[in-house]
C-alpha cells in the first residue's frame, strides 16, 4: 500500500503535510478512476507516487498544466482496472 515514506523515497521529498495531501488527492483520483486501493502492488503504488509527484512537482506554478495526469499513470490505471484487486498483486512485492 502506498505511504507517505514510500512517497519521500519515490520523490526524494522531506516529509510535510503537502505530501499528505497530495498523496491522499492521487489514492482518491485512482478510486475515482475506478482503481481500488491494493496490498502488495506495486504498479499500484507506482501509479500513486507518481500522480502524487506530479502534484506535487506542479503546486503553485500557474503556467503548469496540473490537471494534464502523466502518461504513465493513465497506463497503470488503464491496467489496474483490467485486473481485479485480487489479481493485482505482483509476487515478492
Amino acid at each position: 500500500m502506498a505511504t507517505i515514506e514510500g512517497l519521500m523515497d519515490f520523490g526524494g521529498m522531506d516529509n510535510s503535510p503537502t505530501l499528505e495531501l497530495m498523496l491522499e488527492a492521487a489514492k482518491s483520483w485512482l478510486a475515482d478512476a475506478g482503481v481500488s486501493p491494493r496490498e502488495n502492488s506495486s504498479s499500484y503504488d507506482l501509479a500513486v507516487y507518481r500522480l502524487a509527484t506530479h502534484y506535487y512537482d506542479t503546486r503553485g506554478n500557474q503556467e503548469a498544466d496540473r490537471d494534464l495526469v502523466p502518461p504513465t499513470v493513465i497506463s497503470l490505471m488503464h491496467q489496474l482496472r483490467s485486473a481485479p484487486p485480487a489479481q493485482g498483486t505482483e509476487a515478492g512485492a
